[in-house]
């Protein structure tokens, strides 16, 4: 079980890099995604959407990608019943064959402090078409790599860079 953060400014490449993680790890590992980010498609259709309470297919490895997950783990309402039930299911992902945990945020401070105490990898994206720069560290700040990336021009049409995150309860008015 790998948990990755990924950190930077507006239209800094987070989402764009959470996707290439996703592909690549998929390539590799032939995993199943499972996402927020319902405008992600792949070719192969191993894209499925995110919810709490969804039963996780047995026997293949999976890819658990949460785009923006400050609005579903905000640091702000660590008491909200929305961080419990999160932090709850964050802590019994290793029993739910999920073996990469891949989010994003534009603040590490914005995430509630239990997903930053588990954070294995940390990731500070800066973006300049077509490539993304990766700051890479460990769960304390020691740096581990600088990567510069040539982004594959096909991950451009995967996703929607303009589709907004809002968390369930905020359309049933329990906020």
């Amino acid at each position: 079980m790998l948990i990755i953060g990924i950190f930077g400014n507006l239209g800094s490449g987070k989402t764009l890099s959470m996707v290439m993680f996703c592909e690549l790890l998929r390539k590799i590992e032939n995993s199943y995604i499972i996402t927020n980010l319902e405008s992600y498609k792949n070719a192969d259709m191993h894209t499925k959407k995110f919810s709490l309470s969804m039963k996780f297919p047995p026997g293949k490895k999976i890819i658990l990608a949460i785009d923006e997950i400050q609005a579903y783990l905000d640091s702000r309402k660590a008491t909200s019943n929305q961080n419990v039930d999160f932090s709850n299911f964050l802590f019994q992902i290793r029993k739910m064959n999920i073996a990469y945990m891949i989010y994003t945020s534009q603040l590490e401070r914005s995430v509630d402090l239990r997903l930053r105490e588990i954070t294995d990898i940390k990731i500070i994206t800066r973006y300049a078409k077509p490539y993304v720069l990766w700051h890479i560290t460990d769960s304390l700040n020691n740096p581990i790599k600088y990567k510069i990336i040539r982004v594959p021009d096909y991950l451009y049409s995967m996703y929607s860079t303009y589709e907004r995150q809002i968390p369930k309860y905020i359309e049933k008015d329990e906020y």
